[in-house]
């Protein structure tokens, strides 16, 4: 139960702020809307543990999101530096990377944060790391890479 109410929640502050509308017709629709998605997860069975992960909490998941954008954005800087120089030193690499996160849902936030990085891709997710692909091969002591993976096991609370 507690899932779904705070499915709900997110959902209806997420329709909230993409709507931007708050006359009495629409937000009658986004309650709809909310409603007839929750049953629809409800009636599917995903709303559980790994597709409302409470165990992380807020504050640190908001933490690492603050954090996490400000790395997107020294790496944005760093890949627009290389593509724009006038011979761009590109030296692709794919490579595994060992990694610590536990749960799914930790490795799902591990493997969505190095592909949030520009110039890196997660390729595949395994039992003991990860195949990443990087425009610039920042080799397996990358320290955005090690930053990434102690912050996620923080937020596993392992």
């Amino acid at each position: 139960m507690k899932y779904s109410i705070v499915l709900l929640f997110l959902l209806a502050i997420f329709w909230v702020t993409s709507s931007g509308y708050f006359n009495g017709f629409l937000l009658s629709m986004g309650v709809l809307s909310c409603l007839f998605t929750l049953w629809v997860s409800k009636w599917m069975c995903v709303v559980d543990d790994e597709s409302v992960p409470l165990q992380i909490g807020i504050v640190p998941l908001t933490g690492y999101f603050f954090w996490l954008v400000k790395q997107i954005a020294l790496s944005n800087k760093a890949l627009i530096k290389i593509v724009m120089s006038q011979k761009p030193e590109i030296k692709r690499a794919l490579f595994k990377v060992p990694t610590s996160p536990k749960t799914s849902v930790g490795k799902l936030i591990m493997a969505n944060s190095i592909t949030l990085t520009p110039g890196t891709v997660t390729t595949s997710i395994e039992a003991d790391g990860m195949q990443i692909h990087a425009l610039v091969d920042p080799g397996l002591n990358d320290p955005t890479i090690l930053e990434i993976d102690r912050r996620v096991r923080a937020l596993e609370g392992i």
